[in-house]
């Protein structure tokens, strides 16, 4: 098993830092490209929607990612002190029916993210929203 803890401004800036962190960690566990890509992705989808609409009472919102590594999967913890907002609920159901150049611009994010992840849960506790996704190692 191996784990990081990172600790982030919610900034875009942070988000390039975080994505070298994660491949270096990928790299260390041993991660298949496809794996590292699809975490990669989801972090950014969930890290660039906390910056761009999570607020705070403060102004000032913290991102902690927490991933572990097993033999088997990888699990990442994403936790935010910004306004209590529950991405499998809150976020309206995208369209995924219509034309493309008739979908408004945006509302997939988390639908991307439950595709790509095995597992996708959410919790508010102490104030912090804590997202949770899970990929296993390897395709079934």
């Amino acid at each position: 098993m191996m784990d990081i803890s990172l600790c982030l401004d919610a900034t875009l800036p942070s988000l390039q830092s975080l994505s070298a962190e994660v491949e270096k960690f990928a790299r260390a566990a041993e991660w298949s490209a496809k794996v590292e890509y699809q975490i990669q992705l989801a972090l950014e989808e969930i890290v660039i929607n906390i910056v761009n609409y999570s607020s705070c009472s403060n102004g000032h919102v913290k991102v902690n990612v927490n991933l572990v590594s097993t033999r088997d999967a990888i699990t990442i913890e994403i936790i935010d002190n910004g306004q209590a907002f529950d991405p499998l609920t809150d976020a309206p159901p995208p369209d995924t029916k219509s034309a493309l150049e008739d979908r408004p611009t945006g509302g997939l994010g988390i639908h991307f993210v439950q595709t790509l992840m095995d597992q996708v849960s959410y919790k508010r506790d102490q104030g912090k929203n804590q997202l949770k996704l899970v990929r296993r190692r390897e395709d079934p």
